[in-house]
């Protein structure tokens, strides 16, 4: 079973997949059942409000999903590795493939519930866009990690405390120029939002 280890010393801790996680067509599904509740429309809403404090500009989301966000945006475009995330994008004409789309890479990012997935957030922090949008588990420390629901082996792969995320960030070029805790007056428990801007 993958195991969790932490680096105390930069507020975060990884746990690498010891098989590939399936990003089937139920997984979707689910999301689209959740985004298509007054509780995922309302949200999205809010998520859409969080971008346009920052930006006027189109978007890209990053880990698109059921796509949900996209349609609420109404510009946004999106990239996510699973099929039927990728049947949706390519019908709503929205898909982007943030690795080859060299042209696109200064429009902001978005990554709702998606940046704790990556083997190596640091190569999409490489691409270097003028922005990052983020909803994310935080946690306290080690412990609280692996009590939460969030904890997932082979899905979630990267837990942060606040200061280790704004640490990561920031060596990447990045500062924080909001945060927000409005996700969780939807209910839900253990995340925040963050808004990055470029800086370097």
């Amino acid at each position: 079973m993958a195991e969790l280890i932490w680096y105390p010393q930069r507020g975060y801790g990884v746990c690498g997949p010891d098989k590939a996680f399936n990003y089937n067509d139920p997984y979707i599904e689910n999301f689209a059942r959740l985004g298509d509740s007054l509780r995922g429309r309302a949200l999205n809403k809010a998520r859409v409000e969080f971008v346009a404090r920052h930006t006027g500009d189109n978007v890209i989301d990053f880990g698109a999903g059921a796509c949900d966000f996209i349609r609420a945006h109404g510009q946004a475009y999106g990239y996510d590795i699973a099929r039927k995330s990728k049947v949706i994008l390519h019908d709503l004409e929205r898909f982007i493939d943030v690795w080859e789309a060299r042209d696109l890479r200064g429009m902001p990012l978005t990554c709702w519930d998606s940046f704790e997935h990556l083997k190596n957030p640091r190569e999409l922090l490489d691409l270097r866009h003028s922005m990052i949008f983020m909803t994310i588990p935080i946690f306290e420390s080690c412990e609280h990690a692996l009590v939460s629901h969030h904890f997932k082996p082979n899905e979630h792969i990267y837990y942060f405390t606040e200061g280790g995320l704004r640490g990561y960030m920031l060596d990447s070029g990045y500062e924080m120029v909001e945060r927000s805790d409005f996700e969780t007056r939807f209910g839900r428990k253990d995340v925040m939002s963050y808004a990055f801007h470029r800086a370097s």
